[in-house]
């Protein structure tokens, strides 16, 4: 774990992700969490502190992306792990092919979705809520923790 001293106290900085909180070598530590927006799950750089009050300067490689759970630092004492802040959303269910259907027409919409097995998720918004309405997709507005796949999207810093 590197430190930078900023302007009023030492930074953690962070290049790399060391792994996620599901591995067996992190189910027994303590942890910390930092709190971010889904929309901040594709970015690379980002300055945030914890919920301990430690500052963290995060500069992702372009194939790192900060995804729940996923481990920032580590020291003798505790890991660091991303928590992807429950937002509300709208959630779609459906047959396979009901879902096709559902995610074409997001995707022509541009909204950004979580895409599963059994349903489709986006963030809720009044764009959203009236593009569904519009298309006659049937949904249900909930509280989610939302990871839309940046990974699939082209990076243009590459």
């Amino acid at each position: 774990m590197r430190t930078e001293q900023t302007a009023d106290h030492a930074a953690i900085f962070c290049q790399n992700l060391l792994g996620m909180m599901t591995l067996p070598e992190f189910e027994d530590a303590a942890v910390d969490l930092v709190d971010i927006e889904w929309q901040e799950r594709g970015k690379r750089v980002l300055r945030r502190q914890s919920r301990t009050g430690r500052a963290f300067r995060i500069l992702l490689p372009a194939n790192q992306f900060l995804d729940h759970g996923a481990i920032i630092a580590r020291d003798d004492e505790r890991a660091v792990a991303i928590n992807i802040l429950p937002c509300e959303a709208f959630v779609m269910r459906g047959s396979p092919d009901q879902l096709i259907s559902i995610a074409y027409g997001l995707g022509n919409l541009h909204l950004p979705a979580e895409i599963g097995r059994a349903e489709i998720i986006v963030p809720a918004s009044q764009f959203a809520e009236a593009a569904l309405g519009k298309l006659g997709i049937k949904f249900e507005a909930a509280t989610r923790r939302i990871q839309v796949a940046f990974e699939l999207l082209p990076r243009l810093d590459t």
